[in-house]
């Protein structure tokens, strides 16, 4: 059985959830020492994503442009 959040106690979760975020992320003081290696692995991060990104667009193209062209029609008789 679901229980439904009033909007009130969503709201206090969702404020809660940002301040985490917020200390998590943005720290008062790191005393850390980032060597030249860390941004060149940074980077090959970053542009290994990206060609998985391009390689899973190329894979499924046909099917997002059916469907694409299928919800223009769609919304052309409307």
């Amino acid at each position: 059985m679901e229980k439904k959040l009033n909007s009130k106690t969503g709201m206090v979760l969702e404020a809660l959830v940002w301040i985490g975020l917020i200390q998590v992320m943005v720290p008062i003081r790191a005393y850390a020492y980032l060597d030249p290696g860390t941004g060149s692995y940074m980077l090959q991060v970053l542009m290994g994503l990206l060609v998985g990104l391009l390689f899973t667009i190329k894979t499924f193209w046909k099917n997002i442009k059916s469907s694409t062209a299928k919800l223009l029609k769609r919304r052309g008789r409307n």
